[in-house]
């Protein structure tokens, strides 16, 4: 497992090594991207600052119950700083771009506390399941650690933005972690599925299939709506 485990990160890292290094002008721009994430004075990060900034004081007006769900679009004009349009910021602010500042802003700290227990608890049984079944080779620990890195990159990504409040991100991330909390009820080995069972899952399977699509649908529909918007 171990050697598997290393493997994969070389592979990894000569991967980036050659999409880093592939060309003079992909290395500039990589590394001015790479710099940008750390920039605070300029560009969408500058922007970011300002709203956070702004989110933070309705958190410090609202600390215990939030204003309200769904309220921040309406809320934040209240807390944005009196020169907003001269830095960047747009008149119709819709989301704070950083969900738990967001989340905590609209349900408050209790709201907000309970979705934090929620993924702590969840992260702690699947990263302990992994710690005891670390030894074993089989497929399910492998998923579990899968599961445990889609769900920190979804947790990360979240810092910067509000993607949990979409269908897609948000359909799969707590599929993930149900996903994450049920393999620990599968026992390894060679189990007989009754037949109800069987086609129970047949047609469950099915029914993931069609959500996954239409989940899809509905994201693309997002970005065909803005473009025609541009485009208007």
């Amino acid at each position: 497992t171990k050697q598997i485990i290393i493997s994969h990160i070389i592979i990894l890292f000569i991967f980036m090594a050659v999409l880093l290094f592939m060309s003079p002008q992909k290395k500039k721009s990589i590394s001015s991207q790479v710099k940008s994430i750390f920039q605070t004075s300029q560009g969408t990060n500058k922007i970011r600052k300002i709203i956070w900034q702004s989110t933070s004081k309705i958190i410090r007006g609202n600390p215990i119950l939030g204003t309200g769900v769904g309220t921040f679009q309406l809320v934040f004009p209240y807390y944005r700083p009196a020169n907003y349009r001269t830095v960047g910021l747009s008149p119709n602010t819709r989301h704070a771009h950083n969900e738990y500042l967001e989340l905590w802003s609209e349900e408050g700290l209790i709201g907000f506390g309970l979705w934090l227990l929620f993924i702590i608890s969840l992260l702690w049984n699947i990263t302990k399941n992994i710690i005891k079944n670390i030894k074993s080779d089989n497929f399910y620990s492998f998923l579990q650690v899968g599961v445990l890195i889609g769900l920190l990159g979804f947790l990360i990504d979240n810092m910067s933005g509000v993607n949990l409040r979409w269908i897609t991100p948000a359909y799969f991330f707590y599929y993930f972690a149900a996903l994450g909390i049920s393999v620990k009820y599968i026992k390894i080995g060679n189990v007989s599925i009754p037949k109800q069972k069987r086609r129970f899952l047949f047609y469950y399977s099915i029914l993931l299939i069609v959500i996954v699509i239409i989940c899809f649908y509905s994201f693309t529909r997002i970005f065909r709506a803005e473009d025609r918007k541009s485009v208007g």
